[in-house]
């Protein structure tokens, strides 16, 4: 089964209002994953995919281009979900 990912454009219009592309942030989570890392950045770069998705995903209405419109808007709901699961973990084992 394909993931989400596949087929949707390229990284050049990821950068509206982030300073790291898609293809970046995904390569940060990898890293901390590596290294075992559970804290909140990792919650941050999720948060931070989210809005790319996000924000193609607006983009994509308002120009009412239809093509991966539900993809990017599945994918914005993925990644802020796992920021939002990545957070309240950390949250946890604060306490």
């Amino acid at each position: 089964m394909p993931s989400l990912e596949s087929g949707l454009s390229s990284d050049a219009e990821d950068t509206d209002d982030v300073l790291l592309s898609l293809t970046e942030f995904q390569q940060l989570i990898a890293q901390k994953k590596q290294q075992g890392v559970k804290d909140t950045s990792l919650s941050i770069l999720y948060a931070n995919i989210g809005k790319i998705y996000q924000n193609r995903y607006q983009t994509r209405v308002q120009r009412w281009e239809y093509r991966d419109y539900l993809k990017e808007q599945a994918l914005a709901i993925k990644y802020l979900e796992k920021a939002i699961t990545s957070q309240k973990n950390c949250v946890k084992k604060s306490k």
